[in-house]
């Protein structure tokens, strides 16, 4: 649903991707990102299209977390911009530090339910190297690069174009 709030465009989507939710033993259903690689990519195809075809201005995107469904479309953006997979790790290494309060909070009202804190600890991690090893190594060893996996997931030549333009402040 796409709205306009105070002079800004406000667009949400649903708040969970194919497998982003724990079971009730706080186990994903899909085990890793790679999974998600290809469970996500219509969602990802989507966030990845409003971004390029947003209004001149910044761009908000986030998720519960912050990490892994905000990580994701990070990385692919950084990816589009020409950034390399190591600075980009960097930049998911800064999410722990960043969301630390953020977990606190959903760990505490996890435990208040009841649920066992380590679970929830567990799910709620950023390694560096989960984005390193099992989303951009994945991506670059089964589909060759994150521009021929966004190409793969639906987005046209000219609209990952937009993205980079975007990106790089060439409009």
């Amino acid at each position: 649903m796409q709205r306009a709030y105070r002079g800004h465009l406000s667009q949400h989507l649903p708040a969970r991707w194919p497998g982003s939710r724990p079971d009730g033993r706080g186990r994903r259903i899909a085990r890793t990102l790679q999974a998600r690689a290809y469970a996500a990519a219509a969602a990802l195809a989507q966030v990845l299209r409003i971004i390029a075809d947003a209004p001149p201005g910044a761009v908000l995107f986030h998720c519960t977390a912050g990490k892994d469904r905000t990580g994701i479309v990070a990385a692919l953006l950084l990816g589009i911009a020409g950034v390399e997979a190591a600075l980009i790790v960097e930049d998911y290494a800064l999410t722990a530090r960043l969301i630390a309060p953020i977990v606190a909070d959903i760990t505490a009202g996890a435990v208040a339910r009841g649920a066992d804190p380590a679970s929830f600890q567990r799910l709620l991690a950023s390694e560096p190297a989960t984005m390193a090893a099992a989303t951009l190594a994945f991506i670059t060893a089964e589909f060759g690069s994150i521009a021929a996996y966004i190409e793969r997931i639906g987005l046209t030549p000219i609209t990952i174009e937009r993205l980079r333009n975007r990106l790089v402040g060439e409009f």
